[in-house]
């Protein structure tokens, strides 16, 4: 899903050539990625500059092995214009991601196709010495090398790529976590929420594809919020919107310094799990009202309809492991969301699994060309 539906304006930069080249590159990458494939004329009007200095831009993509011709434009007469296209497949990425103590590594393209994965147990973040190890047993693995690491994780990244209150992952204060895998790496690091990242996903191309406003509710073995407006994620102030465990339910509240919400810690679906394993019932012999079913239904749709609330979207995709519930439960669920809902809202369930987070990365990486693209200075040999 394209966020961008204007023309773009060029960068004004008092930097000089290279900033200025850098700038035409970044948005030339983007209007290919969004729009294209497009012709030359057509990328320099879109763009906003010349076409004599879109055509050097044009060179430095072709020479970088990230664009390339793929036709002609139809016609209805003369000559048909050569129309260009950006190579998905030529931007390799490293994903870092973290779930349920365990990282997975893996080398993927800007199409979200995964060319190799490697799975390490990590019971705590802050051991750095794990992901040295796997960074370079899947360097090792790899037959080219990636342009950038992307990093999935429950918890709050800060705007300087720190993260903290990720209790999941062991990480209880403060971790430099950008700083510490760009010496690693030598490579530009982009970090982003777990939850934030499904949204994007599913936004872009699952379950709320093309919806331009968008809550996601995770419910797995922790709780989860994030929006997506205009195909952006909202960050908040603080960069800690969506922590819908941290709400208030049933009187309970949380307490300065709790790493883990009161609501997460109740009706988080492995909370839940407990409640029915301890009364002898599974999901396969309870209905929506059965008790201990019916009260976590409320429960979750009271966070669906904060969201609703709060961010006014069209649509609530609920996602984790709650996807996997009976059909019967989740049609319950649907109907507690649109029928208390103070406005319309459609409902849906995550249709990408894990593999939205992964989507969410191609999304982020897409529109940060930055990351991808060489640092444009004369004294770089990568350029013509």
């Amino acid at each position: 899903m394209s966020s961008m539906s204007h023309s773009l304006q060029p960068a004004v930069s008092p930097a000089g050539g290279a900033s200025l080249r850098g700038s035409r590159l970044r948005t030339a990458a983007r209007l290919l990625l969004d729009e294209g494939p497009l012709s030359r004329a057509t990328l320099a009007r879109r763009s906003g500059y010349s076409p004599a200095s879109m055509t050097a831009t044009i060179r430095d993509l072709v020479h970088l092995g990230l664009v390339m011709d793929t036709g002609k434009a139809s016609t209805t007469g003369g000559r048909p214009a050569s129309l260009l296209g950006f190579d998905r497949s030529a931007v390799l990425m490293t994903l870092l991601s973290f779930t349920d103590h365990r990282l997975t590594a893996s080398q993927i393209d800007l199409s979200g196709h995964e060319l190799v994965r490697i799975v390490r147990d990590v019971k705590h973040l802050d051991t750095p010495g794990v992901l040295t190890e796997a960074l370079h047993t899947l360097s090792a693995a790899a037959a080219k090398p990636s342009r950038c690491v992307a990093v999935s994780l429950p918890g709050v990244v800060a705007a300087d790529g720190s993260v903290s209150s990720a209790p999941a992952v062991g990480l209880k204060s403060s971790m430099e976590l950008r700083s510490h895998l760009g010496e690693v790496t030598g490579l530009p690091v982009l970090i982003e929420n777990d939850v934030n990242l499904l949204a994007l996903g599913e936004a872009a191309r699952g379950a709320a594809k093309d919806r331009d406003d968008v809550g996601l509710v995770y419910i797995g073995a922790g709780i989860g919020g994030a929006v997506v407006r205009e195909g952006k994620i909202e960050p908040g102030a603080t960069r800690s919107a969506g922590e819908i465990g941290f709400l208030p339910y049933g009187g309970v509240w949380a307490a300065p310094g709790d790493t883990e919400g009161p609501f997460e810690r109740e009706w988080s679906l492995a909370a839940v799990n407990a409640r029915l394993i301890r009364d002898g019932l599974d999901w396969e012999s309870v209905t929506a009202a059965t008790p201990v079913v019916d009260a976590a239904l409320d429960a979750w749709s009271y966070a669906a309809l904060v969201t609703c609330c709060v961010a006014d979207p069209a649509t609530i995709v609920f996602a984790g492991d709650v996807c996997e519930l009976p059909q019967g439960v989740l049609d319950e669920l649907t109907r507690r969301v649109t029928s208390r809902s103070p406005h319309p809202v459609d409902v849906a369930f995550a249709w990408l699994g894990q593999g939205g987070v992964a989507a969410g990365v191609v999304e982020l990486v897409s529109s940060n060309a930055e990351l991808f693209l060489p640092d444009p200075s004369p004294t770089n040999h990568l350029y013509p």
